[in-house]
């Protein structure tokens, strides 16, 4: 990660400097990253890769484009993943971050930089999928592959301006969160949801998923407001709900980067009988876990998301495989932390 830090404190986008030679949804169609894995009730394992970079050939640039990096040790962990991968192959790594989370057309806009630049592949975490589907296109035009991760493409999306979205089901992941509030709640009561930026399709996931994990209970979502990801947002949301619902008994964060602006109006109303679950399982949220002050988090593997992404590249690139051979979601993993097991999480916590 220390890589990536230095890097954005020179430039948005950063050039890698090794030179490249040398050998070195829900209802989409899906796979598991890997195939081979036991299938755990409450636990997905994350993916082996297939090939070590060493084996893969050719010289090319790879491009990420991704929000911005700024107090988002997830994102960072990704670009770190990708970053390691690319080089390791012998080629040229872009980085391209926005100045906000919220920035969709700086991430377009750089998209065709990076174009424009000569890359050859691009990993993209979209802002906002619809929005993203114009520079897709010019991709496609300019036959550059593009692989997902972490957010994946909007409902309706033509599939052949994607090779796969490799990341966290986070549908069902948050459907699990959902089904175990409602069973520490004893199946009745009254929830709100922090949700995170509008458009994001894996906010929107998570939000959803939630609810749906609470049907056939009695208990009851009395307000939804967005937190953009950001602390600050996040606490005035959760004032807003608190005021207008000070009974409520279960709060769900739709990310652990919340979870600080959540925790803060919850104290100051003195409110601290609320049950608090979240999403993502960073090293802060494993840790609140394990204090005590969240009861569970849903955690994520990135690193798999990353490894992966550039794995799948390389044998496109290199001809060893073909777009048609994947398949449109690849599941990366999640794993359901509370206390009993979140001392262990926090080892694999970006």
């Amino acid at each position: 990660m220390k890589k990536v830090i230095a890097m954005l404190l020179s430039l948005v986008m950063v050039l890698g400097m090794a030179a490249c030679g040398g050998t070195n949804t829900q209802e989409e169609s899906q796979t598991t990253a890997e195939d081979t894995a036991e299938e755990e009730t409450e636990e997905t394992e994350p993916a082996e890769s297939e090939a070590e970079a060493e084996t893969e050939t050719g010289s090319y640039k790879i491009g990420f484009s991704v929000k911005t990096l700024t107090n988002e040790p997830f994102q960072a962990f990704i670009a770190d993943m990708i970053q390691t991968k690319v080089e390791e192959a012998g080629c040229e790594f872009v980085l391209a971050t926005t100045d906000s989370a919220e920035d969709v057309a700086q991430q377009v806009s750089q998209i065709e930089d990076m174009l424009v630049s000569g890359i050859d592949a691009l990993i993209v975490n979209p802002l906002d999928s619809n929005a993203i589907i114009p520079a897709l296109e010019r991709c496609k035009e300019e036959n550059v592959p593009v692989i997902m991760v972490d957010s994946g493409p909007a409902e309706g999306t033509d599939e052949s301006l994607y090779v796969t979205y490799i990341g966290t089901d986070n549908y069902a992941g948050s459907v699990t969160a959902g089904e175990k509030m409602a069973e520490e709640l004893g199946g009745e009561g009254k929830v709100v949801i922090v949700r995170g930026v509008s458009g994001n399709t894996a906010g929107e996931a998570r939000a959803n998923g939630f609810k749906a994990g609470l049907e056939g209970t009695n208990v009851e979502v009395v307000a939804e407001q967005p937190g953009n990801w950001s602390n600050d947002d996040a606490l005035q949301a959760m004032e807003n709900m608190l005021i207008a619902n000070p009974d409520i008994d279960g709060v769900y964060s739709c990310s652990d980067v919340m979870l600080d602006g959540i925790l803060e109006a919850i104290d100051s109303a003195g409110a601290d009988d609320i049950l608090i679950y979240s999403f993502d399982g960073l090293t802060n949220g494993c840790q609140l876990v394990l204090d005590g002050r969240v009861q569970a988090t849903m955690q994520q593997y990135p690193s798999v998301m990353g490894e992966l992404a550039v794995e799948y590249l390389l044998q496109i690139l290199n001809g060893e495989k073909t777009a048609d051979d994947f398949e449109k979601f690849v599941d990366s993993g999640v794993a359901y932390v509370t206390q009993e097991n979140a001392e262990e999480a926090l080892q694999n916590a970006p």
